[in-house]
């Protein structure tokens, strides 16, 4: 299943109740039935786990990168962007700097 195509019914109310559920809004029923759909739903125990996981990256922050390394990461991005020497940096940066993130995000 693409993301473009609909998720059946009981998935998208899955999700909806998976977000209610962490901010304390379900009654013991709605619990009760957000169990039982992710008792036989793999598709929403994983986007649940994926979620926990993302929540728990961003309370965490992301550690600060050694000098060395974010050296590294500036070069290439000037490397790749064409800046450095020729003077004003083009906007190919931004998307060096966007990788540079992510994987700074993956190290974690």
């Amino acid at each position: 299943m693409s993301r473009e195509t609909s998720l059946p019914a009981a998935c998208q109310r899955a999700q909806v109740q998976l977000s209610e559920r962490k901010r304390g809004e379900l009654d013991l029923a709605q619990q009760a039935a957000l169990e039982a759909h992710l008792s036989s739903c793999e598709t929403c125990r994983r986007l649940e786990r994926g979620t926990a996981k993302l929540a728990d990256l961003l309370r965490r922050g992301t550690p600060p990168l050694e000098a060395s390394t974010r050296a590294a990461v500036w070069q290439r991005i000037e490397a790749e962007s064409g800046a450095g020497a020729a003077g004003a940096p083009g906007r190919r940066w931004l998307w060096g700097f966007a990788l540079a993130c992510a994987c700074a995000l993956l190290v974690v």
